[in-house]
């Protein structure tokens, strides 16, 4: 909300000012009245512009895949120390008062005026209706109501010049631009700038005004002795127009001033390209993954593959044998329905190689593709005698007309047609005529012979996605058979289909089939295929996805499923539990949206909540997080802010290394000042850090381990706890030759550096001790402190 509120606030300022420096002084007062409104629009509507790119990504990747040694950066945090005071139920209150005072000025306004308008002496005229009171009020308008002493107006005390100018802002309908303003002024109330747009847009209709009762009248001078009149009396309508107007100064200016006809054109030029800069910097730019793979589509042919060895039930077999049965019991030989061929076709496809052995095969009708029909017209004889309705039965484009309707077609309208020959038996009451024709048109030919396949697999494509919801609902075997029957039908037709067609009529292809829940086990099994020249089995996986949706500081959207965000792990470890985090490192993706902006505390949180679950990136708005490139998401500055305020609260206390007690009461502190906690195995060559442990887990390590030690640290990334029992082991010695190398192992947990009792930084540590050799140097690990003395 503030970046579209920031966004919008500076597009209006552009506009404003452009108006102001290029435009307000010049004479073309119709084309800045239209700016001015635009101003508004674009300022409101630019910001919620979203251009969408979207990006093809690919990735198939085959395991055995070898482990990847990883060593985690330290992260940044951006908990609040503690319970922090929260604005905005307080901002959106004032807002909300803010809103209801200007909603009431405005309907009091209202009100006001309508009252005026119900107890005066009303006068209609024209285009207006002249509204007289005996109070003392100077000539103003609203809509078509024109406001005027009634003393003045029978005694024709008011100049005609101001009933010109009031009539103007009628004919000109200005109040519809004054209540635009007024309504989106409450609710942008607070933003000084709307004011000013105000007063601009009644301004520019003054200027209107005058320009009209100019043109009416030569003498110019006196008109402007008139304004200078008016000026000083009675009050101002806010929703209403008056001649009593503040900038008097720049309405006399505005009628001599002369813009050249050339000027005007290039002014207004000048308004696209502005508003093209506009609208690219101020609109939002979205880029959609695509993840339709060489892996998606080898993961589509291995569960076609597990489908087709799979085949259908035994209720679908009979329902197949009932079909080809049917065809024989006819007397007149063999019978077949399009609509059986077309369910038996599909049945057959799907079963086993061992399951189409068992059945007869559906016989295959005459197969006609009325796509490839070519046009047939008519002859002048022929058109002619179709006008016989004792003969002839007629429709055109499948519809049935009577032979009259010929009358309103020429032979050249006619494109193509076709007829048969009526036999007795098959006549009826309503069409007794001998012969049936039907007769096409340009557009009915392209409906129903052009675009028969696309008209049929649109026809299919409705009936599977139909299908799918029913499957949705219920999740049964029996919906499931039916919606791969549905797929198939579909499938094929979309098969028959040429690229000219799918590109001239837009065609889209089916969604892919949804996986039954017993072929949601099958998948688990996955596909085991042999590298050509090897024995060793190779599984190919490919890539995976997990949708997280930020919905607001607490709250997640986890493919689909609302949680809190402290149950993110919990839920993510409920998924893809099938393969190892060693498998998800190199084929998981995490995409992460929200309807708001993706900050990049989010990001962070995720990356260290998942991280030992597994992923291979973390794709964000506005960034993407690569596992194995080594990549961080992107700092906060803000978090910076917050923890140089944390620092002085997270320093080495004496007490800590004491008792078990203390240390975990340094944890609990260390925790609600938003410190993140981290376990340190030196044991080996490198120190392995396990990234983001929780609260609880590190009260553990200190309840079992005794001689665990804390080391609070602040660095870049955020707080940190650092948790080790054997940290000494991957500290180098304090040594003449290793002072350097010896600070920058005790940086890792954290050291603070004195030189003669002053605190100082690392790097000015070490440039110290390069240049002096020969300086006193001591070091102490829990706590970590590095002292110099010259």
């Amino acid at each position: 909300m503030m970046e579209y509120l920031l966004k919008s606030t500076a597009c209006l300022t552009i506009l404003l000012l452009f108006y102001k420096i290029f435009l307000e002084r010049e004479n073309m007062h119709v084309f800045k009245r239209f700016f001015l409104i635009a101003a508004l629009l674009v300022s409101l509507t630019f910001p919620q512009i979203i251009f969408t790119t979207y990006v093809e990504t690919q990735s198939v990747i085959s395991v055995p895949i070898e482990p990847v040694a990883f060593t985690s950066n330290f992260v940044e945090t951006t908990m609040p120390s503690e319970e922090p005071f929260d604005p905005k139920p307080l901002l959106w209150i004032i807002y909300f008062i803010g809103v209801l005072f200007f909603t009431f000025r405005f309907f009091h306004g209202l009100f006001k005026i309508s009252k005026r308008i119900r107890l005066g002496l009303k006068l209609p005229e024209n285009l207006s209706i002249k509204v007289l009171h005996n109070e003392s009020l100077v000539p103003h308008t609203f809509f078509k109501f024109i406001f005027l002493n009634r003393k003045q107006y029978e005694a024709k005390q008011i100049p005609n010049e101001v009933l010109l100018h009031e009539e103007a802002h009628v004919r000109q309908k200005h109040s519809i631009d004054i209540i635009l303003i007024e309504l989106l002024q409450i609710i942008f109330w607070f933003n000084p700038l709307w004011c000013w747009a105000k007063h601009l847009i009644k301004t520019n209709h003054e200027f209107l005004a005058d320009q009209s009762v100019t043109h009416q009248t030569k003498n110019i001078t006196h008109y402007q002795h008139l304004l200078l009149y008016f000026a000083d009396n009675a009050k101002q309508q806010s929703l209403a127009h008056s001649i009593n107007y503040s900038s008097i100064e720049k309405r006399l200016l505005a009628m001599k001033k002369i813009t050249s006809k050339s000027k005007q054109i290039l002014l207004s030029l000048c308004v696209l390209p502005l508003f093209a800069l506009l609208i690219y910097s101020f609109s939002t730019t979205e880029t959609v993954e695509r993840v339709e793979t060489s892996g998606a589509l080898l993961q589509k042919v291995v569960e076609q593959q597990e489908t087709k060895k799979e085949g259908i039930s035994e209720a679908m077999i009979q329902e197949y044998r009932d079909l080809v049965k049917a065809t024989k019991n006819s007397k007149d030989g063999i019978i077949i329905r399009m609509g059986d061929y077309e369910r038996a076709s599909a049945i057959y496809g799907l079963m086993s190689d061992v399951q189409r052995a068992s059945v007869e095969k559906y016989p295959e009708p005459p197969m006609v593709n009325l796509g490839k029909t070519q046009k047939k017209s008519p002859t002048a004889v022929e058109f002619e005698s179709w006008k016989d309705e004792t003969k002839f039965a007629i429709w055109i484009n499948s519809k049935h007309v009577p032979n009259s309707a010929l009358d309103k077609y020429s032979i050249d309208d006619i494109v193509h047609y076709s007829g048969s020959f009526v036999h007795n038996n098959a006549r009826s009451e309503k069409f007794p005529q001998e012969y049936q024709f039907h007769l096409f048109t340009e557009k009915g030919f392209e409906h129903t012979y052009e675009k028969a396949n696309v008209n049929e697999y649109s026809r299919l494509a409705k009936i599977y996605t139909d299908q799918i919801e029913v499957y949705l609902k219920n999740k049964s075997e029996a919906s499931y058979a039916e919606l791969r029957i549905a797929y198939t039908l579909a499938h094929k037709a979309y098969n028959k289909l040429t690229q000219d067609e799918i590109k001239k009529y837009g065609v889209k292809e089916i969604p892919p089939l949804p996986t039954s829940n017993k072929s949601a086990n099958l998948k688990k099994q996955r596909d085991i295929k042999k590298v050509k020249g090897s024995t060793t089995p190779q599984i190919i996986y490919t890539a995976r996805n997990i949708e997280i949706e930020i919905l607001d500081e607490d709250t997640y959207r986890v493919n689909q499923t609302k949680i809190d965000k402290n149950q993110l792990l919990s839920t993510v470890n409920q998924l893809h539990q099938d393969i190892t985090p060693e498998i998800r490192n190199n084929i998981l993706n995490i995409h992460v949206s929200s309807p708001n902006e993706v900050s990049n505390a989010d990001v962070w949180f995720i990356y260290n909540s998942l991280w030992d679950y597994g992923f291979y990136r973390i794709v964000a708005p506005n960034q993407e997080v690569n596992r194995y490139k080594g990549n961080t998401p992107m700092i906060d500055e803000v978090a910076h802010t917050i923890q140089k305020k944390l620092k002085a609260n997270i320093t080495p206390n004496p007490q800590v290394k004491s008792s078990v007690g203390s240390k975990i009461n340094f944890l609990i502190h260390a925790e609600k000042l938003g410190a993140m906690f981290t376990h340190i195995d030196a044991s080996y060559q490198h120190s392995l850090y396990h990234s983001n442990i929780s609260l609880n887990e590190a009260i553990e390590l200190v309840k079992n381990d005794t001689k665990m030690q804390l080391y609070p640290k602040n660095d870049r990334y955020g707080t940190f706890v650092l948790l080790s029992n054997n940290i000494e082991n991957n500290i180098p010695k304090l040594t003449s030759n290793n002072k350097v190398k010896h600070f920058r192992a005790l940086n890792v947990i954290g050291a603070r550096y004195y030189l003669n009792n002053i605190e100082v930084t690392l790097k000015e540590a070490i440039r110290f001790v390069r240049k002096n050799q020969n300086v006193m140097v001591t070091s102490t690990i829990n706590p970590p402190v590095v002292k110099i003395e010259k």
